[in-house]
């Protein structure tokens, strides 16, 4: 009968998978998403202006959506999935790609019910 032993370097990487690699998974801080969000202010107002809204609220959803549900594998698989050419979520709120295309087509087509005007 086979036992699986278990040596100081096998308990090293289990601890190491248990208490370290939790630390890289989870959404970022909300330090750095504050900071992140204040360097970028400026695209924020000016988004606001365009679509009559409050630049606060804006910044509000961005700053939950980096606390809670924005992680390195976003920042990695998203982008590697994107670029080969798949339908990825990017971005913040995991927009697909094909809507973004279909967002900005919409907002700058005259004719559209979604188009905001000059």
């Amino acid at each position: 009968m086979n036992f699986i032993t278990i040596n100081s370097r096998s308990i090293f990487f289990i601890s190491a998978i248990l208490f370290i690699f939790p630390l890289f998974v989870f959404s970022e801080d909300s330090d750095s998403s504050f900071a992140i969000i204040e360097a970028n202010s400026n695209y924020f107002n000016e988004t606001a202006i365009v679509f009559d809204i409050n630049s606060v609220f804006l910044k509000s959803i961005v700053y939950v959506e980096r606390t809670l549900n924005y992680d390195w594998s976003d920042k990695i698989f998203d982008v590697f999935f994107a670029q080969s050419g798949r339908n990825s979520s990017i971005g913040f709120c995991q927009v697909k790609l094909k809507t973004a295309y279909w967002i900005e087509k919409q907002l700058n087509d005259s004719t559209s019910s979604f188009y905001p005007g000059k």
